[in-house]
């Protein structure tokens, strides 16, 4: 049986089935409380399916519960649309607790767009029912959609873009972090992930 969320429990352990112990100490009581489901939704960001082609897209995401779930809630408690249509959105179990989502056929056209990520969490007795609006820039733009940065397993900047970046550009020169900054990078369509090579000092500038 699953234990209720957030719930306090008394139980009792008879030690007295395990091993002889004095009368006093046939029973061992305890009490316990179960972790309070909860949970966190990040978007990644999004890229076309191919570069040759920058109207249909593919936005990714991840979903992070508090305590265990099963995909099949997960997968009930997220929606998204774009222009009142609901788009495809696959849900895939990287653990018991994080939940890649993958939202196909998002359109980028003339103007900006904006695809609405619903989600309600009564399906895991989690009180949060909004959306989140994802915008998708117009296809006629380019610029910075994103930057993020990561410590573990290993320390990169990802820096995503509208439109995907040509994989021979060379970029020594065009990167600039402090007085000196040494990297390596990798282009993988509109994403440019940087790989520093010195320390990295809060308080200098990025610039590209």
């Amino acid at each position: 049986k699953k234990l209720e969320s957030g719930k306090t429990y008394i139980a009792t352990f008879n030690l007295n089935k395990i091993v002889d112990v004095p009368d006093s100490l046939e029973e061992f009581n305890f009490f316990f409380k179960v972790i309070k489901q909860d949970f966190e939704i990040k978007i990644d960001g999004y890229k076309p399916y191919s570069d040759n082609d920058l109207k249909w897209n593919q936005i990714t995401g991840f979903v992070k519960t508090l305590d265990n779930e099963k995909v099949e809630n997960i997968e009930k408690m997220l929606t998204a649309e774009q222009n009142g249509k609901n788009l495809h959105l696959k849900i895939v179990a990287e653990n018991s607790r994080k939940f890649v989502f993958i939202i196909d056929s998002a359109v980028r056209a003339k103007d900006d767009a904006s695809v609405k990520i619903k989600y309600n969490g009564k399906i895991i007795n989690v009180d949060k029912n909004d959306q989140i609006d994802f915008r998708i820039p117009s296809i006629d733009k380019f610029e910075v959609i994103d930057v993020k940065t990561q410590i573990y397993p290993e320390k990169l900047i990802k820096i995503i873009f509208s439109d995907p970046l040509d994989a021979k550009q060379d970029l020594v020169g065009k990167i600039f972090y402090g007085e000196f900054f040494n990297f390596n990078y990798t282009i993988k369509s509109n994403e440019l992930f940087i790989y520093p090579l010195t320390e990295m000092n809060d308080n200098d500038n990025f610039e590209i």
